[in-house]
């Protein structure tokens, strides 16, 4: 384990301890009462051989294929989403809405986003909205099911 990492447990003690503190300070409720990180639904035990590959594994696959392509320059993934404080309260990872999975720029100059979708899923509106955007820009933006969309695209 690196020498300052620190488990998601033990940032949560101090967030919490921190926001009791400055709560105490300024005669409030603590924001961070019962913070907890949100479960993940287990994938079904025994995985059916005909299903379509799980996102990750076609995003993994994409990510990886970009980082080789000679016409790319460069590109990450891009976490979006939000952790829930409370029954009221969020806070959002990303102010972009709809921003790609996976952002870059060609070796020309030119924005790249990728929005990767395991078959079968559907894109949502403000993810199109994104996509439409990077277009109008001079970017070059579509949808990976596959490696294949990939090439198709580039």
């Amino acid at each position: 384990m690196p020498r300052f990492a620190r488990s998601f447990r033990d940032q949560l003690r101090a967030a919490n301890a921190a926001d009791k503190y400055y709560a105490a300070m300024h005669d409030k409720e603590p924001a961070f009462q019962n913070a907890v990180k949100p479960k993940r639904e287990r994938a079904p035990s025994v995985p059916d051989v005909n299903a379509p590959p799980m996102e990750r594994d076609v995003l993994k696959a994409v990510w990886k294929f970009l980082a080789h392509h000679p016409k790319v320059a460069w590109c990450c993934r891009v976490n979006s989403g939000m952790l829930q404080l409370d029954e009221d309260r969020f806070i959002r990872f990303n102010t972009k809405r709809g921003m790609s999975d996976i952002i870059g720029q060609m070796r020309d100059g030119r924005f790249l986003a990728v929005e990767v979708k395991r078959e079968g899923a559907v894109l949502l509106e403000h993810q199109e909205d994104f996509l439409n955007e990077v277009r109008a820009n001079g970017g070059i933006a579509f949808v990976a099911r596959s490696i294949d969309d990939c090439i198709a695209a580039l």
